[in-house]
């Protein structure tokens, strides 16, 4: 799988693992996506720090009550998750047309 398979696959399971319960089963599987993103493409600082945030609003999602302190809920927290995604995947996509 490459890089950019492997940013459409978590994507994929942020739009349907849509979280408001304490789901581990999808917030090991989103750890193990990211670890394996992280390895296999240099990251810069910006997007270690955006897919750190997709960490944690993963631990946010896959919670039990946690995402009810976001003012619009599950949904919001994904959409926040996939433009951080988005937004390591633009960086990288611009990197590979200089290269």
């Amino acid at each position: 799988m490459d890089a950019s398979q492997l940013i459409e696959t978590l994507a994929a399971h942020i739009r349907t693992e849509t979280g408001g319960w304490a789901n581990r089963k999808a917030l090991a599987r989103l750890d193990r996506l990211v670890e394996d993103l992280t390895a296999m493409i240099e990251l810069g600082g910006d997007d270690r720090r955006k897919l750190q945030e997709l960490r944690e609003l993963a631990e946010i999602l896959y919670s039990t009550r946690r995402h009810r302190r976001w003012e619009r809920g599950t949904g919001f927290v994904r959409r926040a998750m996939l433009l951080n995604l988005e937004s390591v995947c633009r960086r990288l996509h611009a990197r590979n047309q200089t290269s």
